[in-house]
């Protein structure tokens, strides 16, 4: 399960397909500046520019509290020929560890389109240290490249500490997250079943995913589903939130004692149409 921004990749609503194969390897970006943090009432982000040949390219990390996931975003100057927006297949992956098989591509007003991808793993993943990561790679037909992380070590402890008061800016004291031993566990993205996607945005071919945070109870319930981050399809916001609230159970976080204690996640839920595939879903906390 996720913390403040942790990336949940769900919704497994259809199997097959696979990521285009890519005859060369994503070439090296050259960083144009430093990290920097940025931070709202939703969000904590660290982002750093860089210099793929001509272009240029700004890249986000928003990472997990407990190291077990983030969302990255791709943000380049121009728009590829390729780069048809929605859910397309991509490869992700860290220190050449694929953690990812999808990406979401949106329309963005100032740079032409915006990539956004994560990954999450599930308690039998073995451990990745974002915070010890040397590159993050991503192909796709409409950008191919890998970006060095370089002093990532040094941003991460800020990311840290500026989660920690969102968390407490959205009732989680940070007493509350100094006594939590365990955040609460459970495959959220199995609650969604195929008869959850509304009718009307399966008619209109919407896709898209959707950032929520939600209260878990010491008895497990998830309750006080809110958008943090909307999809553009409106009725996809609200299956999500509809769901979570009604159907999700999870194991509830536990104190230092072992005692189940109530916490405050989030979750990013993927829609993908029928017909599409979305590789990185599978077993998550």
């Amino acid at each position: 399960m996720r913390s403040v921004v942790a990336a949940v990749m769900a919704v497994g609503l259809v199997s097959g397909g696979a990521a285009p194969a890519f005859a060369a390897p994503p070439p090296l970006a050259r960083a144009a500046s430093g990290w920097e943090v940025h931070y709202d009432d939703q969000r904590c982000i660290a982002t750093r520019r860089y210099a793929v040949g001509a272009r240029a390219l700004t890249f986000g990390i928003e990472p997990d509290s407990d190291g077990r996931g983030a969302n990255f975003i791709f943000r380049p100057d121009r728009l590829s020929p390729n780069a048809e927006t929605g859910s397309r297949p991509a490869t992700l992956a860290i220190d050449g560890r694929k953690v990812s098989g999808r990406v979401i591509m949106w329309p963005d007003t100032q740079n032409g389109v915006l990539i956004q991808t994560g990954y999450g793993l599930g308690d039998k993943d073995p451990p990745l240290a974002l915070e010890a990561a040397q590159q993050v790679s991503l192909q796709t037909l409409a950008l191919n490249v890998t970006v060095p992380l370089g002093p990532i070590a040094k941003v991460m402890p800020l990311l840290a500490d500026c989660t920690a008061g969102l968390l407490e800016s959205w009732g989680f004291s940070r007493a509350d997250q100094a006594r939590m031993a365990t955040w609460p566990k459970g495959a959220i993205g199995r609650i969604f079943q195929s008869d959850d996607y509304p009718s009307r945005s399966l008619r209109l071919g919407a896709q898209g995913q959707v950032s929520v945070r939600y209260s878990v109870g010491a008895d497990g319930k998830a309750s006080n589903c809110v958008v943090r981050f909307p999809s553009g399809d409106p009725a996809l916001d609200k299956a999500t939130c509809d769901v979570i609230n009604q159907r999700a159970r999870l194991s509830p976080a536990l104190d230092r004692d072992g005692k189940p204690m109530p916490a405050v996640t989030t979750a990013v839920i993927r829609w993908v149409m029928p017909g599409f595939s979305d590789p990185s879903n599978g077993p998550i906390r």
